[in-house]
């Protein structure tokens, strides 16, 4: 799991950077995450990589960069609104789609983090967790 505000995935400028790492650490430790939470309603956005690739990467200010399939929650909640595509393919006119985006308090990256690995908001010292944890310091 990469955290830090350098990893914001709704800059695009650091996208490139970002889906690298991800694929890099997945090829080493089996699965690499990205995420972006704003509690100032900025966004939500994650990238998920498995074995080298990414397996799904949202952004809900950019639906049109996403890439892979939903999964999880995300796809739990496409289904409770007859959803049976992905969001990035909606017509942002359409009220279903308004619909749909009215709900990601329902689909945040906290939830996503956590169905996939770790809710960040609950990581304090001595949280435990399988696998390689592997902590970075960027300044």
């Amino acid at each position: 799991m990469i955290v830090g505000a350098w990893c914001g995935l709704p800059y695009l400028t650091r996208s490139d950077l970002v889906t690298d790492l991800c694929q890099q650490l997945s090829s080493e430790f089996g699965r690499g995450q990205a995420s972006f939470h704003s509690e100032q309603n900025d966004g939500e956005a994650w990238l998920i990589a498995e074995g080298g690739a990414v397996i799904r990467w949202w952004i809900s200010e950019y639906p049109e960069l996403a890439l892979g399939e939903p999964f999880g929650v995300e796809r739990r909640l496409l289904d409770a609104f007859g959803i049976s595509g992905k969001p990035e393919d909606l017509d942002p006119e359409d009220d279903l789609a308004s619909s749909w985006a009215a709900t990601w308090g329902d689909c945040d990256v906290p939830t996503v983090a956590a169905e996939s690995s770790l809710d960040p908001r609950q990581i304090r010292p001595g949280t435990s967790a399988s696998g390689i944890f592997l902590v970075a310091d960027t300044v």
